[in-house]
């Protein structure tokens, strides 16, 4: 069938159109489409039993089912991956580590994404559990991570004072072996 509709495209299409004259590729795929609407679509085809494919399709119309949101659609076409989430609620894609609830430690569950969204900090992908959406992971800051403030840390401008355990550098001999004596003694 797909080799008799491009037969038809050579035959009825493409010999009336002239090359010379076209100016771009927006103008042919005007041209096709228009084409494709007022010829192909509306002449009966021997294979649909003499019927127009236009006929056929709003023969069929009742079976169209709409999505009345996308977004459901777009979730349906994401990248789809298998992951374990580790028990500190942090899982892998692509060398990034993501972060989740710690509900989901140890869990096996699909992370949808796009490939976009591993190159934005702030997109968070989908976790889901038996086709059914349970969450989201978001990209660790490992900066922000690191200056988080901790249960049990003290609280203040930064950790706690060390005590003072060595005395300061000048007081201490200066003790240097030459770099020769260290590789064999010359």
């Amino acid at each position: 069938k797909i080799e008799r509709f491009f037969l038809t495209v050579r035959k009825r299409f493409l010999s009336e159109i002239d090359s010379t004259k076209l100016k771009n590729i927006d103008e042919l795929n005007e041209k096709f489409f228009k084409w494709l609407d007022e010829d192909y679509h509306r002449k009966p085809h021997s294979s649909l039993n003499n019927l127009t494919p236009l006929d056929i399709f709003m023969s069929q119309v009742s079976k169209i089912h709409l999505i009345p949101d996308s977004k459901i659609v777009d979730e349906k076409f994401l990248y789809r991956i298998k992951r374990t989430v580790s028990h500190d609620a942090t899982f892998p894609i692509n060398n990034l580590l993501f972060e989740t609830n710690q509900n989901f430690a140890g869990m096996k569950v699909e992370v949808r994404y796009d490939l976009k969204w591993l190159e934005q900090d702030n997109t968070p992908v989908l976790i889901y559990e038996n086709d059914k959406k349970i969450g989201e992971g978001r990209r660790i800051n490992f900066h922000d991570n690191a200056h988080m403030r901790r249960k049990g840390r003290p609280s203040g401008s930064g950790a706690a004072e060390l005590p003072e355990l060595l005395p300061e550098t000048e007081d201490l001999p200066k003790q240097t072996i030459p770099f020769n004596q260290m590789i064999g003694g010359i």
